[in-house]
């Protein structure tokens, strides 16, 4: 028999929230033909500050496919087929590495760039009007406690 728990009832809700924010996002990103997965890669490669892997980088340093998978928890095999789809729409390129040419890093285009502008002021608006009920108190202690949960899951996943 399945017990009611707070425990269960957060990850429920976490769970909804972020389906409810994808489709959000990939109702933003439809006119650019690109999905919610394809927008945040060019978040990373445009080095935005609010993304927990571009904190871990310095903001010069180039990013690998492989690097993405880690990343977003996916297989090399799905984030080829996302970034296939934004290397054939010119949103992002492939740089040898003059080291080792089977490595090749990947940065936005001036195109990826374009996209990533446009869609910033709509990001902006949809998370102030989905923040707006919250004190920024409240939000900085939501944002605490994302973070603490992020931090001990990486964690524990590290050590499986």
């Amino acid at each position: 028999m399945i017990q009611k728990s707070i425990e269960a009832s957060i990850i429920q809700y976490v769970l909804e929230f972020a389906a409810q924010v994808k489709k959000g996002g990939d109702l933003q990103c439809q006119a650019y033909g690109i999905t919610t997965q394809q927008w945040l890669i060019l978040l990373h490669l445009a080095n935005d500050p609010n993304v927990p892997f571009s904190m871990k980088r310095a903001k010069d340093q180039p990013v690998l496919a492989s690097e993405l998978a880690d990343f977003f928890k996916v297989s090399r095999a799905n984030i080829t087929n996302l970034l296939s789809v934004l290397l054939n729409k010119k949103l992002i390129r492939q740089i040898e590495d003059s080291r080792d040419r089977r490595r090749k890093f990947l940065e936005l285009t001036a195109e990826g760039e374009k996209v990533v502008n446009a869609l910033e002021p709509l990001r902006n608006a949809a998370n102030e009007r989905l923040f707006s009920q919250f004190l920024p108190e409240e939000k900085a202690l939501f944002f605490e406690y994302l973070q603490q949960c992020v931090k001990y899951l990486s964690t524990v996943l590290q050590n499986r």
